[in-house]
């Protein structure tokens, strides 16, 4: 495989980058921080044009619990803005449908008290995506995942359930997600750590990929 740079954007006033999907083969939304004032915003870049689109209904990270989660589903894309919101597009040029994300009574009984949702996106080729998120440990890594059923036909979105990657030795911490996708009702999980997190080799940095499913039952793919 031969890589290719087609063009190069470098857009002004972006502080940080908060997720980035894939519309198509040529285009791709990212999730961005404006440097000046700290609000979040849309940068949609293919081959033709770079477009930025800030987003006032998101509050800043400061302002709140939760990250802003980006995902892309059937042609389009949204964001998970919170526990309880998902703002979804239909394509680059529409206006956002706000959807409910449902168990809002149940959500504490779901998910532990005391949860933030964060980075990284979400994959999935299903109507679950894994969203990771953060308890007990507030360090700015996702350590948990939570399922989320998503129907965008019928505009319905659930919590279903939470888990985590069982650490081998520090019993009090799970080890770091870096990544997540759901393929075939399997879930692939790219983790990487210090002795704090390790899964098999305390005292080393790695760097792993671990397959599991909802019924817990875990293989580690490799391990480096």
């Amino acid at each position: 495989m031969k890589l290719e740079l087609v063009k190069k954007y470098e857009p002004d006033n972006i502080d940080s980058h908060w997720g980035c999907v894939a519309l198509n083969e040529t285009t791709t939304v990212s999730l961005v921080m404006e440097k000046s004032t700290d609000n979040y915003a849309l940068l949609f870049v293919c081959p033709e044009e770079m477009r930025y689109m800030p987003l006032d209904y998101l509050e800043t990270f400061l302002n709140t619990n939760d990250n802003p989660v980006l995902f892309s589903k059937n042609g389009g894309f949204g964001i998970i803005k919170n526990q309880n919101e998902i703002f979804f597009y239909q394509n680059i040029d529409s206006n956002p449908k706000k959807m409910g994300i449902e168990n809002k009574k149940l959500f504490q009984q779901v998910l532990p008290p005391k949860s933030s949702l964060r980075y990284p996106n979400p994959i999935s080729d299903n109507d679950v995506l894994p969203v990771c998120f953060e308890h007990t440990r507030f360090d700015g890594d996702s350590r948990y995942l939570a399922l989320l059923n998503l129907n965008i036909e019928k505009q319905k979105a659930k919590w279903e359930n939470w888990t985590y990657l069982a650490p081998k030795f520090d019993k009090k911490y799970p080890p770091k997600i870096c990544s997540v996708m759901i393929k075939n009702e399997d879930v692939f999980v790219f983790t990487s750590g210090e002795s704090i997190t390790s899964v098999n080799k305390w005292g080393m940095d790695y760097y792993g990929i671990v397959k599991t499913t909802k019924k817990g039952e875990t293989v580690i793919c490799s391990l480096v």
